[in-house]
């Protein structure tokens, strides 16, 4: 761990390359860079004065009698869940790739299994609240984040978990609906067809009469396979997880993105995901997406649906893409200022459909595919992260976020004068638009 006089030192040689670029009148904006990215999006197109924060990358202090942990915000996620599983804690939600940040979680808006209870991925508020709330989903366009507390929980040793398998989409999300009452910690879905919906739910427990399912060493199966062969064999059926591979469980394979390489080298198999298991985790593949300009081959994005209008959407998403599986997740909306964040919903019951993948339909014209997703989940009253790319014209992504409200954000903190906003960070150029992609 860091001493807070440490990190208080490397925040103050920090500002004092804020304060040399102010004074030297540069008038490139600024870009704050670590190692590493887990966003779709393409490599910047734009001339930025580069401060690296790759350095701000340690836990604080773990402090028990309150629950909380203060740390920087390059720290990876296994690397906060080693630090606080030492003291029997963690952070309430924890994303599934064990390389994302702290720091690109708050700023991504991410979520994950336990988003149904707790929402967002969230530091603990103590002043500037408006700026609190507009961090969720800013994509570094309001500032740095030089430290964050975050909330943690009791922990356990496993999470229990209990696969139903349905044979609608309505079953499926009713019974997900209803799940969010129950005293469960973890709420998860995995669509493989029409007709085959897998609801997961978790209970942290410390120990139960039930086989112990890992999915982190190299000759384990990738979890949504583990998953789908159960959801064949079985309706219901119940399996222990140590807590550690049930929160990152599908690092490996990158949900089933890793399926597409194994294709070429003999399919998914045991002797294929253990010769190349180093190379399929979400961190390389991540690398092999940017080295080989392949980002837009695929269709990989997350939309917030209002639960009444997501068998529509994913209808929509079967009968016009064509590509499985879906990821089904829900989360706890929010009427507070996170008006960048996706899960600003008036909706009391939204879920994250995350679509990951490739098919005929989607290639044939992958412009056309992603502008019609996008003008789908707006109709129908949701929301993209905006991870990914993100094709909407300027007019219209200012009708789906509050300009004014930012606008007066980055005025009052000064980020308009030395950071690009959300739509220039997030948005498709128009020189990568008509770049052919790679199609196989």
């Amino acid at each position: 761990m860091k001493t807070l006089e440490q990190h208080e030192q490397d925040v103050l040689d920090i500002k004092k390359q804020l304060k040399e670029y102010v004074k030297s009148g540069n008038d490139q904006k600024l870009m704050f860079t670590h190692v590493g990215s887990h966003s779709t999006r393409e490599r910047s197109r734009h001339t930025y004065n580069n401060i690296n924060i790759s350095h701000l990358q340690d836990i604080i202090f773990v402090d028990l009698k309150n629950k909380e942990v203060l740390t920087e915000p390059s720290v990876p996620m296994d690397k906060l869940v080693e630090t606080t599983l030492k003291y029997g804690l963690l952070p309430e939600v924890v994303t599934e790739f064990p390389k994302i940040t702290v720091g690109g979680a708050i700023e991504g808006a991410a979520l994950e299994s336990s988003s149904f209870k707790h929402g967002q991925f969230k530091a603990s508020r103590t002043k500037n609240s408006d700026m609190f709330f507009g961090k969720t989903g800013s994509y570094g366009s309001l500032g740095l984040l030089t430290s964050v507390k975050l909330k943690l929980m009791d922990a356990t040793k496993y999470v229990l978990l209990q696969y139903t398998t349905f044979g609608s989409i309505e079953e499926a999300m009713q019974f997900m609906k209803k799940s969010t009452s129950a005293k469960y910690d973890y709420l998860e879905g995995i669509l493989f067809d029409k007709t085959r919906i897998t609801i997961i739910t978790g209970q942290c427990v410390e120990e139960g009469n039930y086989l112990i399912q890992t999915f982190n060493n190299s000759n384990d199966p990738w979890f949504y396979k583990h998953v789908d062969k159960i959801s064949r064999e079985k309706d219901n059926y119940f399996e222990l997880v140590p807590i550690f591979d049930y929160l990152f469980r599908y690092n490996r394979g990158a949900y089933w993105m890793g399926k597409y390489f194994l294709k070429y080298v003999g399919g998914y198999n045991l002797i294929t995901r253990t010769v190349f298991n180093s190379s399929l985790t979400t961190e390389r593949m991540y690398e092999a997406l940017h080295l080989g300009n392949l980002s837009q081959s695929f269709f990989v994005q997350d939309f917030y649906i209002p639960s009444d209008n997501v068998e529509r959407f994913i209808d929509y998403i079967m009968d016009r893409l064509n590509i499985f599986p879906l990821w089904l997740c829900p989360v706890k909306s929010t009427q507070r200022p996170e008006k960048l964040s996706p899960h600003y919903n008036k909706s009391s019951f939204i879920v994250n459909v995350g679509i990951y993948g490739k098919s005929k339909e989607f290639s044939a014209d992958y412009l056309k595919a992603n502008r019609d997703v996008e003008c789908v989940a707006r109709k129908l009253n949701g929301r993209k992260m905006l991870y990914a790319h993100a094709y909407y014209p300027k007019k219209e992504f200012w009708k789906i976020y509050d300009k004014n409200w930012y606008d007066s954000l980055r005025k009052k903190y000064h980020a308009d004068k030395m950071l690009s906003d959300v739509f220039e960070r997030t948005h498709v150029s128009e020189t990568y638009k008509s770049a052919p992609i790679k199609v196989q």
